[in-house]
């Protein structure tokens, strides 16, 4: 059987399949131990699952940043999908569970016009990242040519390549505070390829807390319920954009490093 049938038939009293779910979506069930994002994942026999189910949550919609007669600048909320916005033209995107700037153009020219600052590189971004592990330098690059590694069911994933398969992509991480078991990093990626941050995280050793997809298990014992990576400043046409860091991702710093949030 699959997880969510197995589930469906064993919890009659769970108020809604939604509800399972939804707290699969929310890294909250665990197969032996590890936690399984799929509601298809396929059970054997002896598997032992654990399962903690979610209250109703609240909706969350993105919050509008700014507005002209070209563009829209939301801070997009986790779980917001980049496209979800009708009769918009998204000008760049971030992944599903990624916080921060996002930006929209309101016709199909200011779109290219916009996208063209993108892929001539003269938008500069800045990304906030809990990560696992106590990072050792001050600063570090990561330059490499990432390329699909592994598709499934519901997503993929990327890593390095060779120059003939893969995209360039370069980041420059700075690391703001460290503890033994994990780290706050500002992240500046030069390229905008797909999962560009998490991939060089995982690469360099330090996936994103709460990133399952990039890591099977984390030094770090904080129960991130989702990858804390947070697009905090966009710089395009000389305007900046800068997106408040969303309740969750100072609830962790607040625990992991004991004092209050105040990047």
């Amino acid at each position: 059987m699959s997880l969510l049938s197995y589930l469906r038939a064993h919890l009659p009293s769970c108020p809604s399949v939604k509800a399972i779910k939804r707290a699969i979506d929310h890294k909250l069930c665990k197969i032996n131990g590890s936690v399984e994002r799929f509601s298809t994942h396929p059970l054997k026999k002896g598997d032992l699952i654990e399962l903690q189910l979610l209250g109703d949550l609240p909706k969350t919609v993105p919050t509008l940043l700014y507005e002209d007669e070209e563009l829209l600048v939301y801070n997009k909320s986790a779980y917001t999908l980049s496209d979800s916005p009708k009769q918009l033209f998204a000008v760049h995107r971030l992944d599903k569970e990624t916080t921060g700037v996002l930006l929209y153009a309101k016709t199909l020219a200011s779109q290219e016009k916009f996208s063209a600052l993108f892929a001539e590189r003269k938008v500069h971004k800045k990304y906030l990242a809990l990560v696992d592990g106590q990072v050792q330098k001050r600063s570090f690059s990561c330059h490499n040519f990432l390329g699909k590694k592994q598709s499934y069911e519901g997503g993929a994933l990327y890593g390095p390549v060779s120059r003939s398969l893969g995209k360039e992509a370069l980041t420059h991480f700075e690391r703001l505070e460290e503890t033994a078991l994990c780290s706050l990093l500002l992240c500046s990626p030069i390229t905008g390829r797909t999962h560009q941050i998490r991939s060089h995280l995982k690469t360099a050793g330090h996936p994103v807390l709460g990133d399952w997809q990039y890591a099977h298990s984390f030094r770090c014992p904080y129960p991130a319920r989702r990858y804390l990576l947070h697009a905090h400043k966009l710089e395009i046409a000389d305007r900046l954009f800068v997106a408040p860091v969303p309740q969750d991702f100072m609830t962790a710093y607040a625990e992991l490093f004991q004092k209050a949030f105040s990047y």
